[in-house]
C-alpha cells in the first residue's frame, strides 16, 4: 500500500532560513490530526498537496490558522496518481470513517491524468480501467514522499534532470488521451468518491506553463494548450454531474502576482502560491 512515512521529518534550511518538512505518527503532514470538535476536511492530492515547503508554510496550516469551523488535513503523497490516492483514501476510512466530514481532492492536470494511464502508477490504461489486473500496481509503485525528499534535498541537480526525464516520458502518453478519456478517468474518480458515502469536492489545478510565463521545461510550453484542454474538458464533465468543482485557473490567471504561485525551481506552489491557495479554498468553505 502507498502511505507517506509516519513520524518521518525532516529539516533544512532555505534562502538562510530554517524549514521543516514532517509527517506525524498518523501519517499527515505536520501537525495534522483528526478533530472531535470540528468538520474535519480530508485533503487527497499528489505533491502539489504535500509539496515541498516547510510545514508552517502549507495552505492548510493557514486555513486552520485563521477559521476555526473545520479542520483542513493534509494526506497529500508527492508522485502518485489519483489512483493511488483513492486506494490510499480507502485504507483511512477503514480507521476513520466517523470522523472524515469531506473530502477536498485536488487534481494536478500537468501529469496527474497521464499518471493515471501509466502502468507504473496507475491501472488506467489505452482508455480502459482492467482493474483486476492492473490494481496491484498501483498502490505499490511511484514516488513516496520519502524516497522523492531525501533525492530532492541530498542531489538536487541530479533530481531535476530525473524530473525533467519523467516529464519527458509521461507526455508520450498524452496522445492516448482525448476528451473521452478524460470524461472516463473522472467518472471513475466520481464513482470510487461517492462509494465512500462521504460527501467531496475537486479542485483543479492548471498546469505551470498556463499561468506563468516561467516553466521549468520548455516541453510544458508546448503542451500547455492540451493541458488546458484536459482541465476544461474535466470540469465540463463533473459540472454537468453536479459534482462540486472548482476549476482554480480562473484565479490565478486574475491574479496581480500570477508569476509567482509556482516555484521557479520546482515547479510546485511557492510560498506565495499556499498563501493564495489559502484564500480560494477559505472562501469556498466560508
Amino acid at each position: 500500500m502507498l502511505v507517506p512515512n509516519p513520524g518521518y521529518a525532516l529539516r533544512f534550511k532555505k534562502n538562510g532560513k530554517p524549514h521543516i518538512y514532517s509527517y506525524n505518527k498518523a501519517g499527515f503532514r505536520g501537525n495534522c490530526i483528526f478533530k472531535q470538535d470540528k468538520k474535519n476536511i480530508l485533503i487527497l492530492g499528489d505533491s502539489f498537496v504535500d509539496n515541498l515547503l516547510s510545514d508552517e508554510l502549507l495552505f492548510e496550516r493557514m486555513l486552520n490558522a485563521r477559521q476555526s469551523a473545520y479542520n483542513f488535513i493534509n494526506a497529500g503523497i508527492a508522485g502518485s496518481s489519483n489512483i493511488q490516492q483513492i486506494e490510499y483514501l480507502k485504507g483511512i476510512i477503514l480507521e476513520h470513517a466517523n470522523e472524515i466530514g469531506e473530502i477536498l481532492l485536488f487534481i494536478y492536470i500537468g501529469n496527474d491524468l497521464i499518471d493515471n494511464m501509466n502502468p507504473l502508477t496507475g491501472p488506467y490504461l489505452d482508455g480502459n480501467f482492467d482493474l483486476k489486473q492492473d490494481r496491484q500496481h498501483a498502490p505499490l509503485l511511484g514516488y513516496t514522499a520519502l524516497y522523492f525528499l531525501v533525492k530532492y534535498f541530498s542531489e538536487y541537480k541530479k533530481v531535476l534532470k530525473d524530473i525533467r526525464n519523467i516529464q519527458i516520458q509521461n507526455m508520450s502518453f498524452s496522445e492516448k488521451i482525448d476528451r473521452t478519456a478524460v470524461e472516463s478517468q473522472m467518472e471513475y474518480i466520481v464513482n470510487e468518491l461517492k462509494g465512500t458515502c462521504i460527501p467531496f469536492r475537486i479542485f483543479l489545478i492548471p498546469t505551470v506553463a498556463e499561468i506563468a510565463e516561467h516553466t521549468l521545461f520548455d516541453e510544458q510550453r508546448k503542451y500547455a494548450e492540451m493541458f488546458a484542454l484536459y482541465r476544461i474538458w474535466a470540469e465540463e464533465y463533473l459540472a454537468s454531474g453536479n459534482i462540486p468543482v472548482l476549476d482554480l485557473y480562473g484565479r490565478f490567471a486574475k491574479d496581480p502576482r500570477r508569476e509567482d504561485i509556482y516555484d521557479r525551481e520546482n515547479f510546485h506552489f511557492s510560498e506565495y502560491g499556499e498563501r493564495a491557495l489559502s484564500v480560494i479554498v477559505g472562501e469556498y468553505y466560508r
